[in-house]
C-alpha cells in the first residue's frame, strides 16, 4: 500500500511472508539433541522382584517432560530377556511439563535374576530417558509339570509410590493371582509401614485355581521423609501367601514458579502499532500455585489477558501475554515481574522494543514462525545487492515474527532474509529473499 501526502515525505510500507525452507528445519536438529535425557520417569528404575516362571507382572510409568522444549519420541526400545513395552504408540509428542503413561513387563522363562534397560530417543537418536530394569524368575516342578500348590502372586510385585506431597494420597492397584493348582483362602490381610493403607478386600476371601482379584494400595505421608513397608496376605494356619514390598517418600508441599525466558526483544515496531509476545509460565513444585498480579516496569510495555488470579496446578503451565505499543520513538526497556504464592523467586522477564517513525520511509516484514525445536528468536538481514553482501539490520535476534525496518531511504531497492537462532547463538540457513523498492 501506498500513501502519498502532498508537501510531505512519501511512507511506504511493504508485508512479506517468509516460509523458512525445509533447511532450516534440519540445521536445528542439535537443538533437540542438546536436551539429553530431558524426561524423568517415576519410577525411576523398576524392579519386579520375584516373578513365578510363565506368570507376568507389569508396572506403570509415568514419563514426564522436565525440560524446557518440547520434545518428540521416535523410537523406543528394551534390552533383557523377559522385558516388555506395551501402549506406548511410537512417534509421539510430548511438550513442557507433560505427562504420558505406560507399561513394561516381566515375563521370566527360566530361574534366575534379569536386568535390561528401556530406552527412549529423540529423532537425533538421542537417548532422553533411560530405565533400569530387574527382576527373577522362580518356579519348581511338580512331577506333572504343573506349579506347585499354595502360592500367590502380585502383579506389580513391589509398589514404590514415589514423591508424595504431605497431606496428599498416591493409590496403585495390585492383581493377585493364584498360580495354583487348588482354590486358595486368604484369611488375613495386613500392611506395616507408617502411612500405608489398603482397601476392598473383605476377608476371609477364596480363590480358585488360576483366578485373579484386584486391590488398591495407599500412601498418604504424614511427614516428609522416606517410608517402607510390606503388604501380607495368609491363609488360615498363618502361612504367608503373598508378600509385596510397600515403599514411598513424603515431601513437603511446595510451589514454584519458573518462565520459559528471561527476556523478550520485540524489535521494532511503528509508533501506534502494537506486538504481542507470549510467555509460559510452569509450575515446577508440588503444590497449586496461585498468580496474584503482575508488576511492569517500562514504557509501552502491558500485559494482556486473565493471568492476574489464576492458579497453575502443580506440573502445569499458564500462558502470559506481553504486548508493546510504543507511543515515541526511541528504544525501551522494562521489566514484566510476576506475584504469586510461589516459595521460589518471582520470576523477571526483562523487555525491550524500538519505536519507529510512522512517517518516515519503512519496510514492514512479517514471516512464518520456525517449526523447529529450540528457536529463541530470529535475526533480518538486510542488501543492497540481490542474493549476496547482507548485513544484520537487528541488534538483536526479535521474538517477534515480524519486523519494521526504518533505516530505508529514498529511490533505493532492499533485499531481505530472515534466519531462525537458537538459545546459543547458532542460526539457520538464510530464508529466501524478498525484495523491496523504496519510492
Amino acid at each position: 500500500m501506498t500513501n502519498l501526502q502532498p508537501g510531505g515525505p512519501s511512507h511506504r510500507r511493504f508485508s512479506l511472508l517468509v516460509a523458512l525452507l525445509a533447511a532450516c528445519a534440519a540445521s536445528f536438529l542439535f537443538a533437540e539433541a542438546a536436551q539429553g535425557t530431558a524426561l524423568t520417569s517415576s519410577p525411576s528404575t523398576v524392579s519386579f522382584g520375584t516373578v513365578a516362571l510363565g506368570a507376568k507382572s507389569t508396572q506403570t510409568l509415568a514419563v514426564k517432560n522436565t525440560s524446557t522444549t518440547g520434545i518428540t519420541v521416535t523410537v523406543a526400545s528394551i534390552t533383557g530377556s523377559g522385558f516388555s513395552i506395551s501402549s506406548l504408540p511410537v512417534p509421539f509428542y510430548l511438550g513442557v511439563g507433560s505427562t504420558t503413561y505406560f507399561a513394561v513387563g516381566f515375563t521370566p522363562t527360566s530361574s534366575g535374576t534379569f536386568s535390561g534397560t528401556l530406552s527412549l530417543k529423540n529423532a537425533n537418536s538421542t537417548v532422553v530417558l533411560s530405565v533400569g530394569l530387574s527382576g527373577s524368575g522362580s518356579g519348581s516342578s511338580t512331577g506333572s509339570g504343573g506349579t506347585t500348590a499354595g502360592r500367590l502372586t502380585s502383579s506389580p510385585s513391589s509398589v514404590s509410590f514415589g514423591t508424595v506431597p504431605v497431606g496428599n494420597k498416591n493409590t496403585q492397584t495390585l492383581a493377585i493371582k493364584n498360580i495354583s493348582t487348588a482354590s486358595l483362602t486368604v484369611s488375613s490381610a495386613s500392611v506395616s509401614g507408617t502411612g500405608f493403607s489398603i482397601g476392598l478386600l473383605p476377608t476371609p476371601f477364596s480363590l480358585n485355581a488360576g483366578a485373579t482379584t484386584y486391590f488398591a494400595v495407599g500412601f498418604k505421608p504424614a511427614a516428609s521423609g522416606t517410608v517402607t513397608g510390606t503388604l501380607t496376605l495368609k491363609n488360615s494356619t498363618g502361612s504367608t501367601l503373598v508378600a509385596v514390598s510397600l515403599s514411598g517418600t513424603g515431601s513437603g508441599s511446595t510451589g514454584g514458579l519458573t518462565s520459559s525466558t528471561s527476556k523478550l526483544n520485540f524489535g521494532n515496531e511503528t509508533v501506534g502499532g502494537s506486538t504481542t509476545l507470549a510467555v509460559t509460565l510452569i509450575n515446577s513444585g508440588n503444590s497449586s500455585v496461585t498468580i496474584s498480579g503482575v508488576s511492569i516496569n517500562g514504557s509501552g510495555f502491558s500485559v494482556t489477558g486473565g493471568i492476574s488470579g489464576a492458579t497453575v496446578a502443580a506440573g502445569q503451565s499458564a500462558i502470559m501475554n506481553i504486548a508493546f505499543a510504543p507511543r515515541t520513538t526511541g528504544t525501551f526497556n522494562g521489566t514484566v515481574t510476576v506475584v504469586s504464592n510461589a516459595a521460589n523467586t518471582a520470576p523477571v522477564i526483562a523487555v525491550t522494543g524500538t519505536g519507529i517513525s510512522s512517517t518516515a520511509h519503512s519496510v514492514a516484514l512479517s514471516w512464518l514462525p520456525s517449526t523447529s525445536t529450540g528457536v529463541v528468536g530470529y535475526n533480518v538481514y538486510r542488501s543492497t545487492v540481490s542474493g549476496s553482501s547482507y548485513s544484520r539490520v537487528n541488534s538483536s535476534p526479535t521474538a517477534s515474527t515480524k519486523f519494521t525496518d526504518g533505516s530505508v531511504v529514498s529511490e533505493e531497492t532492499y533485499y531481505y532474509v530472515v534466519t531462525a537462532v537458537n538459545s546459543s547463538g547458532a542460526e539457520s540457513v538464510k530464508s529466501s529473499q524478498i525484495t523491496a523498492v523504496i519510492p
